[in-house]
């Protein structure tokens, strides 16, 4: 497991700027690991031709009238600088360069803003799934399927997107609530393949090393290439809000990880149960990486595939 420097931690909290410090035990801090572009490589005239994406809140109460449905169907496709350079690992580094471009990796990607990127999954024809701290209002996002040194798929721009509301404003529910959902301009997921979404079950689920992410992290080829991570548990059986999150896990994490999927395969369908939102360390080291998670972020894809077929 790698240890920080004082000045690279402090280099690292000051550019990701979600960094939270928790009094409750010294020495642990959580980083949203956000990836950023050095200055001046954005193409302002590509960015001026996309409008911002228009926001739209589901609230916690009307979701729970959809709680007594705890999946999400998948759907298969087709299948056609000076930045951060801090990685968090657990052990080993268990990432490896993916070019699968098959599905369910042409369902993943990135999705990028002016200046900066995080990851993504398709998980629906036009939903894309994300971290809720990627969001930020007025910025046009587009969304990349399997990006790799470049737009490789059919991308597409996104038009609305859908955020939690009448959640807590701190603490693990709040993180466990850390999604957002992109609507795109072009329905990608029937050609490219979507993810389900499903709630964590502890009691079968826990311990077991059976999850998958995949993202673009900072330190490996500049986040310009795609990572896949296998052989992940989610390493406590009680999540800190309730039963379904926030999921920590001993998945590896960097700069460009934020929103990427952790899902699992399950009777041949892959089925997410969440997106990575924060890096814990301790003690300057990875403690574990926490994914957003829960039942109201499976009713809401469940509510959102309803209102944006």
């Amino acid at each position: 497991m790698p240890r920080f420097t004082a000045l690279s931690l402090a280099f690292c909290l000051a550019t990701l700027s979600a960094a939270i410090p928790v009094a409750e035990q010294p020495g642990l801090t959580s980083v949203h690991p956000i990836g950023f572009l050095p200055p001046g490589v954005a193409d302002d005239q590509i960015w001026a031709a996309i409008a911002p994406p228009e926001a739209v809140t589901f609230n916690q109460a009307d979701l729970r009238t959809l709680y007594n449905v705890t999946s999400a169907p998948a759907s298969e496709g087709d299948g056609s600088a000076s930045v951060l350079q801090e990685r968090w690992a657990i052990d080993n580094d268990d990432r490896v360069l993916w070019t699968n471009r098959e599905y369910p990796y042409s369902a993943m990607g990135k999705v990028t803003r002016p200046g900066s990127w995080c990851s993504a999954s398709l998980i629906g024809p036009r939903l894309v799934a994300t971290a809720r701290h990627c969001y930020e209002a007025g910025v046009p996002y587009r969304f990349n399927p399997a990006y790799d040194n470049g737009e490789v798929l059919s991308g597409a721009n996104a038009v609305y997107v859908i955020l939690p509301s009448g959640m807590p404003d701190e603490g693990p529910c709040n993180e466990k609530e850390d999604w957002a959902l992109f609507v795109l301009d072009a329905n990608l997921g029937n050609q490219m393949g979507y993810l389900g979404a499903k709630v964590y079950d502890a009691s079968s689920q826990a311990n077991r090393a059976i999850f998958f992410n995949y993202g673009y992290p900072q330190d490996k080829d500049g986040g310009n290439r795609p990572y896949r991570m296998q052989g992940i548990s989610v390493t406590r059986k009680d999540p800190r809000c309730d039963s379904a999150g926030p999921l920590d896990t001993d998945a590896d994490a960097s700069p460009g990880n934020s929103g990427g999927p952790l899902w699992a395969l399950e009777d041949g369908s892959r089925y997410q149960y969440g997106v990575t939102s924060n890096a814990w360390l301790l003690n300057d080291e990875l403690l574990y990486t926490s994914f957003a998670s829960g039942q109201n972020w499976v009713a809401a894809i469940i509510q959102a595939r309803q209102d944006y077929p």
